[in-house]
């Protein structure tokens, strides 16, 4: 078999992709060998494996007594033939993948030393077996104004009508059966794959999703359409694995952060705000927003999941309302009497103008940055673009509230003046701020030699952090890899693997365990008999798992200990953990199920295959390093081939040339079909070769009749020569260039790092013929690409923000100034991202991303109100120690619901948080330094600004 992937660009429509394939398929044609087609795989992807199920006999069944092919005969037929059908109607659903059991056939398998008894060849006995069972129709007749349908057939009724079939008369007027020459018994298509559920051999069905549907809605439709499916009462299925469960707990996951960082907004609002009027009419700005938000999402097609909702914050949706109500009560509580409708509104605009430019300027900015996500290409576009444009949307509408629906409902709410109160903890914070501010002006080289310190030391530790793609989602269950020796036959795998099973089983932690070995039904997984995927499923109450020395073990941990007893049994065997989303991903990335793949580009294939094994010897002691291995997918293997050698010389002598002999050979030990049997319905083709006892003896295949032309037979060995020799069996290309992989799966380390220390230990050992090549691939290639794009992006975008902020302030100086919150705030993320022992990944990167938007605006609000109140001072030093403690409450309340709308991220450990902690704990960080050190540098940077306009004016 031969697997073609073709990979477009990711805007190219899956359905015109498909058409031109089948255009170049069909004009290649002529070039496929006879007996061979090619055929499109289901419009599904590596991720479209959402849903699983085993079918197993009930334990008072009667067909307990059979044997353990004639029940997995019967299970096979009833998922082929029952569940199938049923399933494939369901929309979304693109294909029903079957593993293990055994597709039913009729074999008549003959005996070529009956064959010589008689004087019959193989050729006369197909000829009269020649389309057995078959209706040929004799289109209709008509008899006494009757229509009536005419067919003809040889009817089979059961094998016994088989064996019956006359195939020759002899001389002696006896009739030559089909029984006379061999045997007829149901059995099956010799397979390439298996299946086993906790030790025991088995049927898994396996639902394929279609491209672009929703696999929560899919799998739902799924489960509920099995629930109500009527199968033999002898037969139980049993659901293993369900990719609702994982999508309903990552749901879970978001909406529990929303609601806990929404709670936190709210209750930080009330406190620091004083009113509750006022907490309240902020608090409107995250329904409103978020509705406009879901519409737009339903509009752009954006399902809510993990990534989409993944970077929302309350407390971005809710600064531009905070700042504008903030300074309404500010204005409200100056001066005292009541106020007339009119005096009402025009304090409402006086102080709605003061800081609508600020906060729309601020508000596109946070905008802004996020623009940085939309140009990510490949897998991570596909990852952080929902979240990009959701965010993008709920910020959007957040502006919209705050300069639309906020005023009003100020303007009828507060109707008289109300004295300003400044809440016990923001007295605590104003009282700590004072004094605090007033020595970083009295010492300003100090101030800014600290921040610049803080400054150098996040960049070394930056540089001194480890880097992967995305973190590792737990999606709370395993999948073992392992790979046996390739030269070993599926029935020898599936039996290692009952065993496997059986030891894994043994684990405390272990809920079931079940298997694919081999390639599946579709052949849309191509694997060798030699490999299984185990799927270890873990009881999901940790309660329930056993406490070794007091505490429970990591998945880390537990698949050390399972590595440690399946080597134990079976010390050849290669054995590699993943999980069964991660496992499809890294196909996708780089057609490897690995962490990092290392390919070799060589025409040679004994120097493909040296180059590999340097490798792995280089690789093998590398820190981090959980296992390294032949690729499974791609990989160079070998195993036995029984080459037969005909010699068109010798052939020619008995008037015999090679595609004869080669028909016959066919024939003879792959079977040929010669009719069709019709067992309750179903259609079982039947199969004529040699007898499995015969067909499995090298010996006996040397020994083998070939039919003469003329009459009478030769042994094989005659004409051809039998070479039994290990040889490649699996071969992989990119673009026609031959290519080997090494599968690394790594633990405890980031991929960057390993990869750096990976490189040079290449590079020493392998020394490449000239034309060759080395790759390195898997997330680190991926890392490496959205590095690269945001290098390039980033710098634009935040150039953009410079020159917006430019036409704000009309100066260079003070733009610079602003800008400065955002190294202060990259220091406190990259030191929170080391403290907590998390690697930079795109997560972080738009985590980052994020908080330069969120850092500049605070500033910008901040230098805004010193440069206004410069006017209305003209002295320096005034205007900035009243700006300062005038925007003290606003900064540090649209820092801290910013912060706590986050919290719940950083710290949440509930399924699919891993992807949200990075980003969370980056802002929470950079939060922290920035408002901390934005309250204090950038005012004594202001004063720097101030004394140098006015040098440059006394010379002016």
């Amino acid at each position: 078999m031969s697997q073609v992937i073709v990979v477009f660009e990711d805007d190219v429509n899956i359905y015109f992709a498909r058409q031109l394939i089948s255009e170049k398929l069909q004009s290649a044609k002529s070039a496929i060998p006879d007996g061979l087609s090619a055929e499109l795989g289901p419009v599904s992807t590596g991720l479209g494996e959402i849903f699983m199920w085993i079918l197993e006999l009930n334990p008072d069944s009667p067909r307990k007594s059979l044997s353990e092919k004639e029940q997995l005969q019967y299970l096979r037929r009833i998922q082929e033939f029952t569940i199938r059908p049923r399933l494939k109607r369901l929309p979304g659903v693109a294909e029903v993948d079957t593993n293990g059991g055994f597709n039913t056939e009729v074999h008549i398998n003959y005996d070529p030393d009956r064959l010589r008894r008689f004087g019959l060849n193989v050729h006369e006995i197909i000829d009269a077996l020649k389309d057995t069972g078959t209706s040929f129709g004799g289109s209709y007749i008509k008899s006494k104004g009757e229509q009536i349908t005419v067919r003809s057939l040889v009817k089979i009724s059961d094998l016994r009508s088989i064996e019956e079939i006359a195939i020759k008369r002899l001389p002696s007027g006896r009739n030559v059966l089909v029984k006379d020459i061999g045997s007829v018994k149901f059995e099956s298509v010799p397979r390439v794959g298996g299946a086993t559920f906790n030790g025991n051999e088995t049927v898994l069905g396996t639902i394929l999703m279609r491209v672009g549907a929703n696999s929560r809605q899919v799998a739902n439709l799924a489960r509920k359409s099995l629930d109500t499916l009527n199968l033999p009462e002898d037969v139980h299925l049993k659901v293993v694995y369900n990719r609702e469960y994982l999508v309903e707990k990552t749901i879970q996951t978001v909406a529990k952060n929303l609601i806990e960082g929404a709670a936190l907004v709210i209750i930080v609002l009330l406190i620091i705000l004083g009113n509750f009027r006022a907490s309240l009419i902020v608090s409107l700005a995250i329904p409103f927003s978020m509705a406009i938000a879901l519409k737009g999402m339903q509009l752009f097609g954006i399902s809510a999941n993990l990534m989409s909702l993944g970077a929302i914050d309350f407390g971005l949706l809710v600064d531009a309302s905070v700042v504008l109500v903030e300074n309404f009560l500010r204005r409200m509580g100056e001066g005292g009497g009541p106020l007339n409708p009119k005096q009402r509104f025009d304090l409402l605009v006086q102080s709605s103008s003061e800081i609508a430019k600020p906060v729309i300027f601020g508000l596109i900015i946070i905008m802004l940055v996020y623009v940085p996500i939309l140009s990510l290409e490949g897998v991570e576009g596909k990852m952080f673009e929902p979240m990009a444009l959701t965010v993008l949307m709920a910020l959007a509408a957040s502006l919209a509230v705050a300069l639309f629906i906020v005023p009003i409902l100020l303007y009828f709410t507060f109707r008289k003046r109300i004295p300003e109160k400044h809440p016990a903890i923001f007295k605590y914070i104003q009282k700590s701020y004072e004094p605090s501010l007033n020595f970083t002006l009295k010492h300003k080289k100090s101030a800014l030699a600290v921040a610049v310190s803080l400054f150098l030391i996040s960049v070394f530790t930056f540089l001194h952090l480890g880097s992967d793609f995305v973190p590792q989602l737990d999606e709370g269950d395993l999948v073992i890899g392992i790979i046996r020796d390739s030269k070993q036959n599926i029935d020898q795998s599936i039996a290692d693997q009952k065993i496997a099973e059986s030891i894994i089983k043994e684990f405390g932690e272990v809920d079931y365990v079940f298997s694919r070995i081999g390639t599946p039904e579709s052949a849309t997984d191509p694997m060798s008999p030699n490999f299984a995927d185990t799927f270890v499923i873990l009881k999901k109450d940790l309660s329930q798992w056993p406490k070794i020395n007091g505490q429970h073990r990591s998945k880390s941990e537990l698949f050390t200990a399972i590595s440690k007893k399946l080597k134990a049994t079976n010390p050849d065997q290669e054995v590699s953990a993943t999980q069964p989303i991660e496992m499809r991903f890294n196909e996708i990335l780089e057609g490897s199920r690995a962490d990092i793949t290392l390919r070799f580009l060589v025409p040679d294939l004994d120097k493909l295959i040296e180059y590999a094994e340097i490798s792995q010897d280089a690789l093998k002691d590398v820190n981090g390093l959980q296992s390294i291995e032949f690729d499974a997918l791609t990989g160079l293997t070998k195993s036995p081939v029984l080459d037969i050698e005909i010699d068109p010389k010798k052939a020619l002598e008995y008037d015999l040339n090679p595609s004869e002999v080669n028909q016959y050979i066919q024939s003879s030990l792959a079977g040929i079909n010669t009719g069709t049997y019709f067992l309750n319905g179903i259609q079982i083709p039947f199969i004529f070769h040699l007898d499995e006892s015969i067909r499995n003896d090298i010996q006996k295949i040397n020994q083998l009749p070939v039919p003469l032309n003329e009459g009478g037979t030769i042994p094989l060995n005659r004409i051809a020569t039998l070479n039994l020799k290990d040889k490649v069996t699996t071969i992989a290309r990119r673009w026609a260039e031959r290519y080997s992989a090494v599968s690394i799966y790594i633990s405890g380390r980031d991929v960057a790092s390993f990869v750096d220390e990976a490189k040079q230990r290449i590079d020493s050992v392998v020394r490449l013929d000239p034309g060759y090549n080395i790759e390195w691939g898997g997330q680190f290639k991926n890392l490496e690409r959205a590095r690269k794009k945001l290098l390039i992006i980033v710098p634009i975008t935040l150039f953009g923000i410079f020159f917006l902020v430019y036409t704000m302030t009309n100066s260079f100086l003070q733009t610079a100034t602003i800008f400065t919150s955002v190294p202060l705030g990259l220091a406190g993320g990259v030191i929170l991202l080391f403290l907590r022992d998390m690697n930079f990944s795109v997560s972080a990167a738009v985590g980052f991303i994020a908080l330069s938007g969120i850092v500049v605006l605070n500033s910008l609000v901040l230098v805004n109100s010193i440069n206004q109140l410069f006017l209305e001072f003209g002295e320096p030093d005034r205007a900035i120690r009243t700006g300062a403690l005038s925007r003290l409450r606003p900064v540090t309340m649209t820092a801290l619901v910013a912060g706590l709308g986050f919290l719940p991220m950083a710290f949440n450990t509930g399924m699919g948080s891993e992807v949200q902690r990075p980003l969370a704990t980056v802002v929470l960080g950079g939060l922290f330094s920035s408002t901390l050190l934005t309250m204090l540098v950038v005012p004594v940077l202001l004063s720097y600004v101030f004394k140098i306009k006015q040098v440059r004016r006394k010379k002016g």
